[in-house]
């Protein structure tokens, strides 16, 4: 699958990327392992929009703070929850998740919303799809 097959609904979107190695930059360190990055799409071309910009951040100016990560790392997925956007459904869903997860980075991705980062280190014995409930899918971009 692709990102072309998201819906162009307004949604959140929760990006699942792999570092290998150690990135560091003016603004994160970040070690080797799996982070989640929460986002939410309302805008033109929705869900569909936003998560085809995550993925062809190659070549791209990079406006966001997620693009140094996405740029390092590897895009493996992304969980999609249609119908709901905005600022405080995105706080809402990273307040639930960095109840179980640690930080990636302090204050990441959040000055929109406040609250804590979005920026999250998945640790391997927690079941995100779990985690986040129903209504949620899952896209796998690790493959063309």
């Amino acid at each position: 699958m692709s990102c072309s097959s998201l819906s162009p609904s307004r949604g959140l979107y929760v990006l699942v990327i792999r570092l290998e190695t150690e990135l560091r930059t003016e603004r994160v360190t970040l070690g080797p392992g799996v982070y989640l990055y929460i986002g939410s799409a309302g805008g033109p071309g929705g869900l569909r929009g936003r998560v085809c910009r995550h993925l062809r951040y190659t070549g791209k100016v990079r406006r966001w703070h997620v693009d140094q990560v996405l740029g390092a790392g590897t895009l493996e997925g992304v969980y999609v929850l249609e119908g709901v956007s905005g600022v405080k459904a995105e706080r809402e869903l990273a307040e639930k998740l960095a109840s179980v997860l640690p930080e990636g980075a302090r204050e990441f991705g959040n000055t929109d919303t406040g609250g804590p980062s979005h920026l999250l280190r998945l640790r391997p014995d927690v079941d995100l799809r779990s985690l986040l409930g129903s209504g949620w899918s899952y896209v796998d971009l690790s493959s063309p």
